[in-house]
């Protein structure tokens, strides 16, 4: 063989050869900085939770002060802000709320867990998604039923609400954002999910397709219009976090899609979905602002 055409050869294998290598490390980068940019978190918590009842029947009732203190010494910062609070004077108890609540102030403590994997690759909704979750909650309910959550799949691009493909990391949440509700004072959310899941009461499918939305957030005090307190602490961050977990009764399927939970709220209604706060032994990792403990 000329040696020219040697030469040729030999040329064309270390190309083909750093070709691979090139794409290899490409391959590698890209995976490495999903992980490392906080593109994949994991979530868990177990222990106590507290369950909110879905009725707003005490909308207008004066708020209790050993609950809720007085406008001089507030208490229940992080169930209803002062910028939702009414009052006629200083030394008085609060009269009501200013715009209303989306659930009962009347809750209870029960206990469970839940487990969250997601991963966060599509930054705003689009026809395909590439972002990924898997959500698994069981807990009791006020009279010791037992309930079971799966996430089935992620929330599509096409609904009205903004969803940032599914799954969304480090955002700010509720009042004017977009996501969560205006009724409730702005928070910063490590992970938030939307999508739609089954429901299990003691063993048994009780709804399916139900709107579920997750958010792994800071406690956070709202102060006033304008400022919110933080309860992060950053020698301790995991132990200020709350995972809000809500199952509504709407569904893309059927419409509205209440579900037959068979608690009954103080009001004596049925509860038709699920608004429970998992408040205990809450471990994050792999988001950026939370270092893992070891």
């Amino acid at each position: 063989m000329p040696y020219y055409a040697k030469l040729m050869n030999r040329s064309i294998t270390i190309a083909v050869l750093a070709g691979a290598l090139f794409g290899a490390a490409i391959s590698y980068n890209f995976k490495s900085w999903i992980v490392r940019d906080g593109g994949q978190v994991f979530v868990t918590a177990n222990g106590a939770a507290v369950w909110l009842y879905q009725d707003s029947h005490n909308e207008h009732h004066t708020l209790p002060v050993e609950k809720f203190g007085t406008p001089s010494s507030p208490k229940g910062l992080d169930i209803v802000p002062l910028t939702n609070r009414a009052f006629e004077d200083e030394s008085s108890h609060y009269t009501g709320l200013h715009d209303g609540q989306v659930f009962s102030l009347d809750r209870t403590m029960v206990s469970g867990s839940i487990t969250i994997q997601a991963r966060d690759v599509t930054p705003l909704d689009t026809v395909t998604s590439l972002d990924t979750a898997r959500v698994y909650a069981s807990f009791s309910g006020p009279n010791n039923e037992h309930f079971e959550v799966r996430l089935v799949r992620l929330a599509p691009g096409t609904l009205q609400t903004q969803t940032f493909g599914g799954v969304a990391f480090n955002h700010f949440i509720h009042e004017g954002t977009g996501l969560g509700t205006d009724k409730l004072f702005t928070e910063f959310a490590y992970v938030w999910i939307h999508g739609f899941g089954d429901v299990y009461r003691n063993g048994v499918q009780i709804s399916e397709d139900n709107y579920i939305y997750i958010g792994v957030s800071q406690r956070a005090h709202a102060l006033s219009k304008d400022k919110v307190e933080g309860r992060y602490n950053y020698e301790n961050p995991l132990g200020k976090l709350l995972v809000h977990f809500v199952v509504l009764p709407y569904s893309e399927k059927y419409g509205y899609n209440p579900i037959p939970t068979g608690v009954f709220g103080p009001d004596g209604k049925e509860q038709v979905f699920f608004h429970v706060n998992f408040e205990e032994n809450i471990v994050v990792r792999g988001n950026r602002f939370l270092p893992s403990k070891k």
